[in-house]
C-alpha cells in the first residue's frame, strides 16, 4: 500500500475589506429573511387553528398549545434578533468602507489634539435589507385599510442575490410583486446618502375570491428614503403593458420598527 498523493495547492482568497463589509451584511440579511420566515409560519399555523375553530374542529385546549408554541417560537425570535443587532453594530463601525494610507501630521496643544490622514475611498454601495409591515394608512391609494408587506434582499455585493417582494391586501383580495437578481436594478445618487432606488420588470400576481389568479410581468420603481429621525419611507409604483392594463401606486408609506434597512456608502 503506498501513500497518498496530496496535490499542491495554494489557495489564494482575494478580499479587501469592502467586500467583508458586503459579506457579514449578506449574512445578516439572509438570517433576518430566515426569521421573517419563521414569523410567517407562525402566521400561517395560528390562521390555520382559528379557520379550524370556525368551523367546530378545535378544543380550547388546542388553541391554548398554539398560542404557547407560538409564543415560545416569537421569543425565540427576539433573542435572535438581539443578537443579530450587535453584529449590524460592530459591522456598521467598519462602514464606511476606507481605507487608510498614511499619517500626515499630528498637532497637540496643551487642550487639544488634531490629526489628519489621507484616506481611500472604496467604491460606493447601497443596500436594503428586512421587512417592511403595516397598514395602509392614505386613503387615496388602492388597499386602503388593508395590510402590506415589503421584504427588501439586497445587498450591495452579487447582484444574483437580490430579491423584493411587496404584497397588499389579503388572500380574498389582493396582489403580490416579485422581483429577483437582475430583475432589480439599484441606483444611489451620487451626493445622497439617504435615498436609492430599485427598478426593473417583476412578476406581478393578483387574486380575489372566487376568481382566477392572474400573473403577468410588470414594470415597477421602488424608491426608499430616510427621514431625519432615521425613520424609512418608501413608494412602489408598477404597471402591466397588458390590455386592459393594471398599475398601481403605493404612494408614500412609512415603515416603523427596525426591521428594514437601509445603508448608503
Amino acid at each position: 500500500m503506498s501513500f497518498p498523493n496530496i496535490p499542491d495547492i495554494e489557495p489564494v482568497i482575494d478580499m479587501d475589506s469592502c467586500d467583508a463589509v458586503n459579506l457579514l451584511l449578506s449574512s445578516i440579511a439572509m438570517e433576518e429573511m430566515s426569521l421573517a420566515k419563521l414569523m410567517d409560519a407562525e402566521h400561517d399555523k395560528i390562521r390555520h387553528v382559528l379557520d379550524r375553530c370556525q368551523h367546530g374542529g378545535c378544543t380550547l385546549r388546542d388553541v391554548t398549545e398554539v398560542n404557547k408554541s407560538a409564543e415560545d417560537m416569537i421569543k425565540t425570535i427576539i433573542k435572535l434578533q438581539m443578537l443579530l443587532q450587535f453584529k449590524l453594530e460592530n459591522v456598521r463601525e467598519l462602514m464606511p468602507c476606507t481605507t487608510t494610507t498614511t499619517t500626515t501630521s499630528t498637532t497637540c496643544t496643551s487642550t487639544t489634539c488634531t490629526r489628519s490622514t489621507t484616506t481611500r475611498p472604496c467604491r460606493r454601495g447601497c443596500c436594503l435589507m428586512g421587512t417592511a409591515r403595516g397598514c395602509m394608512e392614505n386613503s387615496r391609494v388602492p388597499f386602503s385599510g388593508r395590510p402590506f408587506s415589503l421584504h427588501a434582499f439586497i445587498p450591495s455585493g452579487d447582484s444574483t442575490d437580490r430579491a423584493i417582494r411587496y404584497t397588499a391586501g389579503d388572500e380574498h383580495d389582493g396582489l403580490c410583486l416579485y422581483a429577483s437578481g437582475h430583475e432589480a436594478a439599484v441606483r444611489c445618487p451620487e451626493g445622497r446618502s439617504n435615498v436609492l432606488s430599485v427598478q426593473g420588470t417583476g412578476r406581478l400576481t393578483r387574486f380575489r375570491r372566487g376568481e382566477r389568479d392572474l400573473s403577468e410581468a410588470a414594470a415597477y420603481q421602488l424608491a426608499v428614503r430616510e427621514e431625519a429621525c432615521g425613520r424609512l419611507v418608501f413608494r412602489i409604483q408598477f404597471s402591466t403593458g397588458s390590455q386592459p392594463g393594471f398599475s398601481y401606486d403605493s404612494g408614500p408609506v412609512r415603515a416603523d420598527g427596525p426591521d428594514l434597512r437601509m445603508s448608503v456608502f
